[in-house]
């Protein structure tokens, strides 16, 4: 199922077409989709089409758990039709059947089959509870199936399916405590499909996180040689690439790396904001910088795993130009630097005053003459009092184990 057959706005990266081919993962899907009709950000003609494809596929699928829950959620009434208890039932009791099935191809494989048969039986029921169960009975189900696994790239697509069921809840902690605990497991074999697809899930956990620096390194990895696609579709990760990439590295690696990548290019142009966006960062663009970005922060409130850092984006980039944009020169008046941006004068002046501040922008004002005057920063007196911080750190830490070893 992808997502492409369910999204209709056209705006939306998460809208792209992928390959029949290659399907994403059901439970993404549907997260996604429960996502956007419980969305602010989305109008009701949004939220309706959302609905209709989630009715359709829990109807198809037969799932009476999320079926029951949407009915009964008052957030839902607009969207969803009252429940229907008849077709309840229907679902729980084919649920119930093929359970029933499940559980006898358990029993027949351990009395007359041998190890392979009795975990692929014992996987397939898992499969099925992670779709149709609690979250609690698909981790307890995962754990029957990873007690009979022993082969290395059968524990890796455990991990996956792991992955999968925690972003499908929206748990970013449990995400990345799987990460971590597999470190070790996909550092001692593995094919390379397996650990490229390990960098997407590790890109999507650090951008959902904030990380945009690691996030970005890591799409770009991966680009190359996507598979991915059970988690998100290609011009998606494009989408992803590229936000994180002007919102983390400098103008040369996003020139060489991003701007002149084949497969960036084959796909930015089905999205015109975004591709404006990477283009007039990096040619100085800056009136046409902005009015991309307000697009683009627009698409961003309406993805799953962006949305909370949609005004985290909107400054970074900004705060990006204004340094880009001074970094040329070693006076500039506001109202040419205003004139640059498309932007008032006041409006700029507030802005500069709130960076300055902060110490996100180099740079000091001279009010009454209306000038903005760049000033570079000391790199030797930066490293020598970070230096000293650390030193001081490092003592404290001394001091304390000292008075432990003391006792």
């Amino acid at each position: 199922l992808s997502m492409s057959t369910m999204d209709v706005d056209s705006s939306d990266p998460m809208s792209s077409s992928s390959s029949p081919e290659e399907p994403q993962d059901v439970g993404v899907s549907l997260a996604f989709l429960i996502f956007k009709m419980s969305n602010p950000s989305c109008n009701l003609s949004e939220k309706k089409s959302a609905s209709g494809f989630v009715l359709s596929l829990t109807k198809e699928r037969g799932l009476s758990r999320l079926y029951a829950s949407m009915s009964s959620n008052a957030a839902f009434k607009e969207l969803v039709p009252p429940l229907d208890a008849k077709l309840l039932k229907n679902m729980q009791d084919a649920e119930e059947v093929k359970m029933t099935e499940l559980d006898a191809a358990i029993v027949d494989a351990r009395e007359n089959l041998g190890d392979t048969d009795v975990r692929a039986a014992v996987l397939a029921k898992a499969l099925y509870v992670c779709e149709h169960g609690t979250r609690e009975e698909a981790d307890k189900a995962l754990d029957e199936v990873d007690a009979l696994t022993s082969a290395t790239g059968q524990k890796m697509d455990l991990v996956f399916t792991r992955l999968k069921l925690a972003l499908r809840y929206g748990d970013l902690t449990q995400v990345g405590k799987l990460l971590h605990d597999n470190t070790a497991l996909f550092a001692s074999g593995g094919d390379w499909e397996r650990k490229n697809r390990l960098k997407v899930y590790e890109a999507v956990h650090k951008m959902a996180v904030r990380k945009f620096s690691d996030a970005a390194q890591l799409f770009l990895d991966a680009i190359a040689t996507f598979t991915c696609t059970e988690l998100l579709d290609f011009p998606t990760l494009v989408y992803y690439t590229v936000v994180t990439c002007v919102c983390a590295l400098d103008r040369p690696t996003i020139k060489t790396r991003v701007m002149d990548s084949p497969e960036v290019r084959t796909v930015i142009g089905e999205q015109p904001s975004l591709q404006t966006l990477l283009s007039s960062f990096y040619e100085c663009r800056y009136k046409e910088l902005l009015t991309a970005l307000c697009e683009v922060t627009d698409s961003l409130g309406r993805d799953v795993y962006l949305r909370p850092h949609a005004k985290y984006v909107f400054r970074e980039v900004r705060v990006r130009a204004y340094a880009q944009f001074l970094t040329a020169y070693k006076s500039v008046t506001m109202s040419r630097m205003a004139e640059q941006f498309g932007v008032s004068d006041a409006f700029l002046d507030e802005e500069l005053c709130t960076l300055i501040a902060a110490d996100r922008v180099n740079a000091r004002m001279d009010k009454a003459g209306g000038i903005v005057e760049t000033t570079r920063p000391d790199v030797k007196s930066a490293l020598f009092v970070k230096t000293v911080k650390e030193g001081d750190a490092l003592l404290n830490r001394i001091q304390k184990l000292s008075k432990i070893c003391d006792v």
